[in-house]
């Protein structure tokens, strides 16, 4: 596809576009890879304990990188840091809540144009309710109940356009399920999304 002829400017795009098709081919896999893993139950849990409000504050970077990447920095970032005066100990699978938090992450920037994009957490009793919330396109009522399913998305005219599969929320349920906990969404058309993801049991 190259030659000697070409202008370097015109390789450079090639070579991105070769690159981020790459990149996208490889999170595919890795998504494909990860959700049959979770549906064998086959994946482990490795429970540690660690710090709410730690945890809650390491989110920001990957955030803050992300939407940069996206070229969306005009989107503002609200972190509802959580606040106690005891620190509040979990006991949980960290990276599997960090991929949880990131796929949330990540459908957030993808529809969300302008606006906010919110996170944190909540307690009920020993539970732990960690949300994200934005202020996107929303998901219509008729579509609401195909969210969580594999290789299902929204609406074919609008999601196409921002790329993916349809598997990341599916993840999100599947590690949900694996650590006894729940996800679940509110959202209108226009006015954006609310995700939340509950751990149960798990304050120390």
């Amino acid at each position: 596809l190259i030659d000697e002829t070409m202008e370097i400017p015109v390789i450079m795009e090639m070579i991105k576009i070769i690159n981020n098709s790459g990149n996208h081919l490889l999170s595919i896999i890795d998504s494909v890879f990860n959700l049959a893993l979770l549906q064998a139950k086959v994946s482990r849990t490795y429970l540690e304990e660690f710090n709410l409000s730690d945890f809650i504050d390491s989110l920001k970077p990957y955030l803050q990188t992300k939407i940069s990447n996206e070229k969306k920095e005009h989107i503002k970032i609200v972190n509802d840091s959580f606040n106690s005066e005891i620190p509040i100990i979990i006991k949980s699978d960290k990276t599997k809540l960090m991929q949880v938090m990131v796929n949330l992450f990540d459908n957030a920037i993808k529809y969300t144009e302008k606006g906010t994009i919110e996170y944190g957490c909540t307690l009920d009793e020993n539970s732990v309710i960690f949300y994200v919330k934005d202020t996107g396109i929303g998901i219509p009522k008729d579509k609401q109940s195909i969210v969580f399913e594999r290789f299902r998305q929204i609406e074919d005219s609008i999601t196409r356009e921002h790329g993916g599969v349809g598997l990341g929320l599916s993840i999100c349920l599947e590690i949900a399920e694996l650590l006894n906990g729940k996800i679940w969404f509110e959202s209108e058309v226009e006015s954006g999304s609310i995700f939340y993801f509950k751990l149960n049991d798990v304050i120390k």
